[in-house]
């Protein structure tokens, strides 16, 4: 099975936040067991079982295809990312070490280091792929 990077989207269409994190994998699935509604597989090297059971109502057809429009949204680069948020950063410490209200140097404090938090999150992120033993 090959699958596409994680993909990590925030807000209803994905225009807030949508980014790629990790690399395409390839694993090997075995097949347990396959009828017309249901699929049990298991992970050829790790053996993590996997239950796929198929849509039979018409509402859970329609709920199934929502993620759809998000997909289809081109992801931000993680570039691009990183340069928001390092902006995102050296403001909040601008804020948070030059002005004088406590409330505003406490929030450009909270917004640079959760900024820096999430950069650091994004530039190391290898999707939930295991490097090594």
């Amino acid at each position: 099975v090959l699958f596409d990077p994680p993909r990590i989207i925030l807000g209803k269409t994905g225009k807030l936040f949508n980014i790629n994190v990790g690399p395409t994998t390839s694993v090997l699935l075995d097949t347990l067991y396959c009828d017309e509604y249901l699929r049990i597989g298991m992970g050829g090297t790790s053996g993590t079982r996997f239950v796929f059971e198929r849509c039979l109502e018409e509402n859970d057809k329609e709920e199934a295809k929502e993620f759809l429009p998000l997909l289809n949204r081109r992801p931000t680069s993680k570039r691009k990312a990183l340069s928001v948020l390092g902006t995102l950063f050296i403001t909040g410490l601008y804020v948070s070490i030059i002005r004088r209200n406590a409330l505003l140097r406490v929030t450009g404090g909270i917004l640079g280091l959760l900024s820096f938090l999430l950069g650091s999150l994004i530039a190391t992120s290898t999707g939930g792929i295991e490097q090594g033993d």
